[in-house]
């Protein structure tokens, strides 16, 4: 099993991805769980408006990569953001880049069992953090908004099953 927590930064996706990771361990205490933590911040380069179409392609792969790598070693594992995400992002950097990751999200989105995005207007922990873009809230609340519409468009497109996508309200548990 599979879980993501998409949206843009600063929605305490990391926060959610790690209560999450921590409630499934307890529940199932004879499986093994993995945390695939944000790739972002590992990418060698620019990101936030400065990314390049590189820059997003290699967050995109990243991110396929260590996917399937903790699939073969665990049984369930939450992710702190989605293939999804990565798209977002690269529509506001290249278009043509932005449409052929789509292609490959629609093949892989139904690995997902669930994709938790949490709301921007009830999760809004953006803090400096010498990482994040928090200058432009604009930006952030476009980026949320494409990733609730792929996700939205992949719901009604049979891609995911309505039961899969949630935005997480007022309560997460």
């Amino acid at each position: 099993m599979k879980i993501a927590i998409a949206g843009t930064h600063g929605t305490a996706k990391s926060t959610l991805a790690n209560k999450q990771f921590e409630s499934i361990k307890s529940e199932y205490p004879d499986l093994s769980v993995g945390i695939l933590t944000e790739v972002v911040r590992d990418c060698p380069l620019p990101i936030n408006k400065n990314a390049t179409s590189e820059a997003q392609l290699w967050m995109f792969t990243t991110q396929l990569q260590r996917e399937i790598e903790m699939e073969s070693e665990h049984d369930i594992i939450v992710c702190d953001r989605s293939l999804v995400d990565y798209v977002a992002y690269t529509k506001f950097i290249d278009i043509n880049w932005a449409t052929g990751m789509l292609e490959m999200v629609k093949k892989w989105a139904p690995t997902y069992h669930n994709i938790f995005v949490p709301s921007l207007e009830k999760y809004d922990f953006l803090e400096e953090d010498g990482v994040r873009d928090i200058k432009n809230t604009q930006w952030r609340k476009e980026i949320q908004s494409e990733i609730i519409y792929i996700l939205t468009e992949f719901t009604n497109s049979g891609i995911l099953e309505d039961d899969q996508f949630y935005i997480i309200g007022e309560d997460y548990d």
